[in-house]
């Protein structure tokens, strides 16, 4: 899971391990060979077979079928990666469009619709001035693993690497009410903001984390900041994960600020005084 956020694939090795799921990391597959029915894989550096196994599915991922569209005869240019589009979808023929796998990028049914809807208002549109551009900010996926990954916006790697100083808010399930009473505390929500609060990623890795991530992703793209997920849920649902994670910045600033609290601490022992 080289695109996730690592401590929410150290979670999914784990539960895969404690299943009797062998993870082999950083490995070549080097030969097989079918010994009695059985088929026996060697990586580049074992000479005894790293497992033995009845059958054996290979994810070849997907390639753009584009080969009996001949692109050529009108203008559009493309490579082994898909078309060429700009911001606004169009090919290196303006008056001719392209979205979904095709074009490459984010490979999800979901991104697909999402440009599928900037295509067709762009290519109705008769004024290219007000063409709209794409936008992938905020665009979110899961993981459909058990229990669920998913993500939106940036890990924290990309969070620090661009805006230095960010405060990482992470809470387990296990401290969710609901997933207690489900026994499906595994896993975590992690949300990373900058010191105004301003969402810049989120990271779930638990139950149905795939449906409450959209809570997040809707403050992302309204550009809503963290403490706007502190609003009032229905106990008890999963979906407190979010409104407890959140309220960790106001609890990260607290804790953080000496003066407030000693302040605080003088205040409240004059009027427990008077």
């Amino acid at each position: 899971m080289p695109k996730e956020d690592p401590d929410a694939a150290d979670v999914i090795e784990q539960q895969f391990k404690q299943e009797g799921i062998t993870v082999l990391k950083n490995s070549r597959l080097k030969r097989v060979e079918v010994v009695k029915g059985k088929k026996h894989l060697y990586t580049e550096n074992d000479s005894q077979a790293a497992a033995i196994v009845d059958e054996i599915l290979i994810a070849t991922g997907r390639t753009p079928n584009i080969k009996s569209l001949n692109l050529e005869a009108a203008g559009v240019d493309y490579d082994k990666n898909g078309i060429h589009v700009n911001e606004k979808l169009q090919t290196t023929n303006s008056n001719i469009f392209a979205c979904g796998d095709v074009i490459g990028g984010y490979q999800f049914t979901h991104v697909a619709g999402y440009e599928a809807v900037t295509v067709l208002q762009n290519a109705l549109n008769p004024l290219p001035i007000f063409l709209k551009s794409i936008n992938y900010r905020v665009i979110p996926w899961a993981t459909f693993t058990d229990p669920e990954v998913a993500r939106v916006g940036l890990t924290e790697e990309q969070a620090r690497k661009r805006y230095g100083n960010v405060l990482v808010l992470k809470l387990p399930f296990a401290e969710v009410d609901r997933a207690q009473a489900e026994d499906a505390t595994m896993g975590f929500n992690k949300i990373i903001v900058r010191s105004n609060g301003e969402i810049l990623g989120a990271h779930m890795v638990g139950p149905m984390a795939g449906e409450l991530i959209h809570e997040i992703v809707l403050a992302m793209a309204n550009q809503l900041p963290v403490s706007s997920l502190t609003g009032i849920h229905i106990y008890p649902t999963l979906t407190e994960v979010n409104s407890k994670t959140a309220l960790l910045l106001s609890k990260k600033k607290y804790a953080e600020n000496d003066k407030l609290q000693g302040f605080l601490t003088k205040f409240f022992s004059f009027l427990r005084s008077l």
